[in-house]
């Protein structure tokens, strides 16, 4: 189980994407507070309809839980 926060440390945020590749055997079998997508083990969350604005020095979550081992994971964000 992850929790990624999404945190703007500038300007507001209108939206946001994040890009989850975790390592080779792992798999996420559910995700809560954003929309998921993607297969294997590359997941793109991008947010539910309620969290998509972000203030500056804000911040919003979403969680996932899965199989396998989540070491050597990485997680890119990219606003918009």
């Amino acid at each position: 189980m992850a929790e990624v926060t999404v945190a703007p440390t500038g300007a507001a945020l209108d939206g946001w994407t994040v890009d989850v590749a975790l390592p080779q055997g792992a798999a996420v079998t559910s995700v809560w507070s954003g929309q998921a997508s993607g297969s294997g083990n590359a997941l793109t969350v991008r947010p539910a309809s309620w969290n998509a604005q972000v203030p500056g020095g804000g911040s919003t979550a979403f969680g996932f839980q899965g199989t396998g081992s989540g070491e050597g994971a990485t997680v890119t964000c990219t606003a918009g």
